[in-house]
């Protein structure tokens, strides 16, 4: 309780949220300076630490009793801390899905594509700008996070890398719209993700023309035709699993 003429409404209990918070940040800070001593996927920490913190604030803002704006049912902190830990997951499993790599030219197969477009699918354009762009900074910076293990940012798949950020976010932005258009829910999903395959072949077309130094026929017969029918394949997957996750969280 704190004394008479504190801040605090004197004779009231209060929870010292911000000290637990402080505690708990201390104490994830020590668990992950001790795993990152040990041998790690490049981008694990700093994903680990976005989705600790974001639940432990959800968390907490239930021992908080000071209005600081709300959405819907949760207060604000609360539903940014979930935006954040979807971004974080979402960006781990884009790392994640890098793992599987088959070399089919200069530019290699993995499930890159699914993931992005499930990003999409599920995330606000500022969402998916937050969880692309968080993996293209890791890459740029030279962590070994993009396809065969490896980091940089200019190579033969730079276009398509782009493409991540800029496909993801008007994808995700058309999709909104046509939500709020109550076209349903899989014709929604369906034009989104053709807009991002779109948008991401364009682009790495076009940086595959200038990097290369061939024609736009050549670099759509080596960068774009040998993966049309797997990446519909993949956008069909996104598709299916984006409706589930839809589906167990309530969402329309």
């Amino acid at each position: 309780v704190f004394p008479a003429g504190s801040f605090a409404p004197a004779g009231v209990p209060l929870l010292p949220t911000q000290l637990i918070s402080a505690a708990g940040d201390l104490l994830l800070a020590a668990l992950l300076a001790r795993l990152d001593r040990r041998p790690h996927p490049a981008g694990q920490v700093g994903c680990l630490y976005l989705i600790f913190y974001s639940v432990g604030r959800f968390l907490i803002e239930f021992l908080r009793n000071d209005y600081r704006g709300e959405v819907g049912f949760l207060s604000s902190s609360q539903f940014i801390s979930v935006g954040v830990l979807l971004a974080a997951l979402l960006t781990a499993l884009l790392i994640v899905s890098c793992f599987v790599t088959v070399p089919i030219g200069p530019v290699p197969f993995t499930l890159q594509t699914a993931v992005v477009i499930l990003i999409a699918l599920l995330c606000s354009p500022r969402e998916a700008a937050v969880a692309t762009g968080a993996y293209l900074v890791m890459g740029a910076v030279g962590l070994p996070v993009f396809s065969g293990m490896t980091g940089g940012i200019i190579r033969a798949s730079t276009g398509f890398l782009a493409g991540f950020l800029i496909g993801a976010v008007c994808a995700s932005g058309l999709r909104l719209l046509l939500a709020k258009l109550k076209l349903p829910a899989v014709a929604a999903d369906v034009i989104a993700a053709v807009v991002y395959m779109l948008i991401a072949d364009a682009l790495g077309l076009l940086w595959y023309v200038f990097f290369a130094n061939v024609s736009p026929a050549e670099a759509f017969a080596i960068m774009v035709l040998p993966f049309i029918a797997v990446d519909c394949i993949k956008a069909v997957v996104a598709i299916i699993a984006a409706g589930a996750v839809r589906k167990a969280l309530g969402w329309h």
